[in-house]
C-alpha cells in the first residue's frame, strides 16, 4: 500500500470516529423528569413570598445539560399546554428545578417558577410534562395526600415511587427518610 493511500484511509478513519463522536453528542438529550412533589404543604417549605404553596421538583437524570425553556406543563391531560415553562430555563446535569404550583404565573424573570395550576390533595390528580412540541415526557398520578408528606422517586430519576416524610426538594430523594410499603409495616 502506498503511504499516500495509508494516509488517506488514516484520514477517513479520524473523521469518520470524530464525526461518530459528535453524532452521538447532538443525538444524546437530557432526560427530565418530574422527580418530587408536595400537594399538601403546610409547614414543609415557603415560597418567596412566605406562602406555603404546592410544589413540583423536575430532576435532569442525564449529564448533559437540558435546555427546557418552552416545555409545558399541566394538572388536565385534557389541557397539555396549560402552563409554559418560561424561555431560557436550564437544567444542568444532574440538576434539580423547583416549580411552585400555586395558580400563578408571574413573568419577572429574576422570580422562582410559578405554575398557573395548583395540585388537588383531597382528590389527587396528575402532574404531567410535555416538551415543546407537546408530546408527554413524563406524567404521574396520584391519590389523596396527607399534609407535608411529599412523594418521590427513590433514587432520583428511577422508577419507583414512594412517599417520603423528610421531603428534600432540590435535594436528593430518600435522604431524610421514606414511608416504606404497608407489607413492611405490617410484617408482611
Amino acid at each position: 500500500m502506498s503511504a499516500h493511500r495509508a494516509r488517506a484511509i488514516g484520514l477517513i478513519a479520524v473523521l469518520l470516529s470524530a464525526w461518530l463522536v459528535l453524532a452521538g453528542a447532538a443525538t444524546a438529550q437530557a432526560a427530565v423528569v418530574i422527580n418530587e412533589f408536595m400537594a399538601n404543604n403546610t409547614k414543609t417549605k415557603q415560597d418567596e413570598d412566605g406562602q406555603f404553596d404546592d410544589w413540583i421538583e423536575l430532576f435532569n437524570t442525564s449529564t448533559a445539560n437540558a435546555s427546557v425553556g418552552g416545555y409545558y406543563m399541566s394538572d388536565q391531560a385534557s389541557q397539555p399546554r396549560k402552563w409554559k415553562i418560561p424561555a431560557g430555563t436550564d437544567m444542568g446535569g444532574q440538576q434539580r428545578l423547583l416549580i411552585w404550583a400555586d395558580g400563578t404565573s408571574p413573568s419577572l424573570p429574576t422570580r422562582p417558577l410559578h405554575a398557573a395550576f395548583r395540585l388537588n390533595a383531597e382528590n389527587g390528580e396528575l402532574i404531567a410534562l410535555y416538551d415543546d412540541k407537546g408530546t408527554t415526557i413524563d406524567v404521574v398520578r396520584f391519590g389523596q395526600q396527607a399534609p407535608d408528606i411529599s412523594y418521590g422517586r427513590i433514587t432520583d430519576g428511577a422508577s419507583r415511587w414512594v412517599p417520603l416524610n423528610k421531603p428534600n426538594p432540590l435535594g436528593a430523594n430518600g435522604t431524610g427518610g421514606y414511608i416504606p410499603p404497608p407489607s413492611r409495616l405490617l410484617g408482611v
